[in-house]
């Protein structure tokens, strides 16, 4: 039960902000040119500076786990092999196999 108290804790933020989002739109606050302004502020440049900020303060000698690395590549060349087989034989055209292919193993374990 605590599992559960716990995810409310961490999602109920995120609705509230999307609830506010929608509200302030309905009554006419947030323009959608605003949106998409900051949007694009948001996600080009300071989505990158707050990773990249994160990243440098980090420790890496405590947060490298080899055996982990290691599990995630083996696992991402053979899904990337499978996927590579799998939509040659079922007839992807060239074009679609790209994207099928790197939709199976893209797995954002970067961030």
């Amino acid at each position: 039960m605590n599992a559960v108290f716990h995810a409310i804790e961490v999602v109920s933020p995120i609705i509230l902000l999307l609830g506010l989002g929608k509200l302030f739109a309905y009554l006419g606050f947030l323009e959608p040119i605003f949106v998409r302004s900051a949007n694009k502020l948001a996600y080009n440049i300071l989505l990158p500076v707050l990773l990249f900020n994160a990243v440098s303060q980090a420790d890496m000698r405590a947060l490298f786990n080899g055996p982990m690395m290691l599990s995630g590549a083996i696992g991402t060349g053979i899904s990337f092999a499978v996927f590579l087989v799998l939509t040659q034989w079922l007839g992807f055209s060239h074009y679609q196999r790209g994207v099928v292919v790197q939709g199976s193993f893209r797995a954002n374990m970067g961030i």
